[in-house]
């Protein structure tokens, strides 16, 4: 967990659990996936904020065909747009969680399982191919929440978890609230967080 960058963490939580599935729309996961590669983008110095919103800091590309995808679809338009509206615009063209599922399954990480009855198989579901990813991912989550201080990858997977149904799949995915009140006061971190609550909003 700690080498996946944020949109490969999530997607692979979403699918830690079959019942995940039913926990939040694929329109809405698509558009935190997308938000959590603009959050790539910007630890990776490809794009910046003015006034809360994006704006290009450098257009060269990164070798990551999605990122570089989404930054030149941001480059080509002039009107400024904060986080959560880009999220919202291109989670409807650029198919974000499929090609992260995508790059999890050609990496052996998710795999698909034929779930039988009787022998027979009756459906097939897409899950990590570790038996031990569960108990890895509680650990992750255990030992994230307990940091005094967290990156923004970090902090950002434990708020996106928590404002989301899928924090029903883990347990102590919860940011202290002194330890959020201090990394709320830094620029990206608050601008990351008003874009998820944005986000949450739009899809109640």
């Amino acid at each position: 967990m700690d080498q996946l960058k944020l949109p490969h963490r999530l997607v692979l939580l979403y699918h830690l659990n079959p019942g995940n599935v039913s926990l939040i729309t694929m329109n809405d996961f698509r558009e935190i996936i997308t938000l959590a590669i603009l959050a790539e983008a910007y630890l990776m110095g490809k794009i910046s904020f003015e006034n809360e919103n994006v704006k290009i800091a450098n257009d060269q590309k990164t070798g990551h065909s999605m990122i570089d995808d989404i930054i030149s679809e941001i480059s080509g338009h002039n009107q400024p747009k904060d986080p959560a509206a880009w999220s919202e615009e291109l989670a409807e063209r650029f198919h974000s969680y499929e090609h992260v599922k995508n790059n999890l399954m050609d990496n052996n990480i998710l795999v698909i399982q034929k779930k039988r009855i009787l022998g027979f198989p009756y459906k097939s579901i897409i899950a990590p191919k570790s038996k031990d990813m569960a108990s890895i991912v509680e650990n992750f989550f255990t030992k994230t929440a307990q940091k005094s201080n967290l990156n923004l990858r970090d902090f950002l997977t434990l708020l996106i978890v928590d404002k989301t149904k899928m924090k029903d799949s883990v347990k102590n995915s919860s940011i202290s609230s002194d330890l959020y009140e201090r990394l709320i006061s830094k620029p990206a971190f608050n601008t990351f967080r008003r874009a998820i609550d944005d986000l949450q909003d739009v899809n109640k």
